[in-house]
């Protein structure tokens, strides 16, 4: 697996923007280049009509048309308004089909609030080019806007060959005993742990047979790591909130996996948790104060290709963004 995971990315690292172009291209696409609509208008949006968890925020609006191309395959990221999440949307807008110049991928994407102007762009430059996206507003902690919401964007997704939960919180980072923000914590497991449930549970119907579900958790939650006395100064004093959330998405992980073998339907339905490794993010330079050595791009890049390169027995495992195995 390492050989391919090395050639694929490679090829996933360079500028997804240089991408060949061809003649033959979807009919609909010089109708895409000459579109000047705003970058909303470009792309689908569905969200809440109010920004509350209230039944009255269920109904939904959606402008532009339907998928295009609903046999295409399609990749779902939550938290993709920047760092990993928005580099992940850029990798799969961008990757076209081995031999030709078209997109190889729909791409959905889940953000709590408005879309950052930078993943607008990535979407509306994929519109261009031919990509089917769609941006949902979705906030993985607020459990009564996603009954409805999510599940009517749903309806118009039809497959999801990959599942991204990456949304995450990183809150109460100074907590330690004695000094602990119970709800700081309450609210980390609500989206950490519970958010990703929420959304592999929505999207199970919606999985095809041999999908990829992806949990980002990272090594701040192996306990493996801890006990062997990497990163163990630093677990014994802070960061308790952020690392048993990561650690508990491992074991949601494990679980959700031997799940799956289970079942007829999804037993070659693969779901990991990857660690995206230090990487140069508002989260990751903890608000710029510090320079993290992995920028969010490359660590993409390798999700990516480990995404292409997994078989049914991958399933259950903890790796890291190169495809190595992590200690739990």
């Amino acid at each position: 697996m390492h050989g391919e995971l090395e050639t694929a990315r490679a090829r996933a690292a360079g500028d997804p923007r240089d991408v060949p172009r061809v003649d033959r291209m979807p009919a609909d696409l010089d109708a895409h280049r000459r579109d000047t609509r705003a970058p909303d208008q470009l792309f689908k949006i569905i969200e809440p009509t109010s920004t509350s968890c209230s039944e009255e925020a269920l109904p939904v609006r959606t402008r532009d048309a339907l998928f295009c191309t609903p046999s295409m395959k399609t990749v779902l990221v939550t938290g993709a308004s920047r760092g990993l999440g928005l580099e992940l949307a850029r990798q799969y807008v961008h990757k076209t089909k081995e031999g030709d110049a078209t997109p190889a991928w729909r791409v959905v994407v889940c953000c709590r609030g408005d879309p950052s102007q930078e993943l607008s762009d990535v979407l509306r430059q994929g519109r261009h080019d031919g990509c089917d996206t769609l941006c949902i507003t979705l906030d993985v902690a607020c459990s009564d806007a996603f009954d409805a919401n999510f599940r009517n964007a749903l309806k118009s997704i039809g497959r999801i060959d990959v599942l991204i939960n990456n949304a995450g919180v990183c809150i109460g980072r100074e907590c330690a005993v004695g000094n602990v923000d119970y709800d700081a914590w309450t609210r980390s497991f609500d989206t950490n742990v519970m958010g990703s449930m929420r959304v592999l549970e929505h999207c199970l119907p919606h999985l095809t047979s041999d999908a990829t579900v992806v949990n980002i958790s990272g090594r701040m939650g192996s306990i493996g790591r801890v006990l062997s006395g990497l990163g163990a100064s630093s677990a014994t004093t802070q960061d308790v909130v952020y690392r048993t959330t990561k650690a508990a998405l491992n074991m949601m992980t494990v679980c959700a996996a031997a799940e799956m073998r289970t079942n007829p339907k999804t037993k070659s339905v693969k779901v990991i948790a990857v660690d995206p490794g230090w990487m140069n993010t508002d989260m990751g330079s903890r608000g710029g104060t510090i320079k993290a050595p992995l920028e969010p791009r490359e660590s993409a890049a390798g999700i990516v290709a480990l995404i292409e390169s997994l078989t049914p027995e991958d399933s259950g495992k903890f790796l890291n963004w190169r495809g190595e195995e992590m200690p739990w």
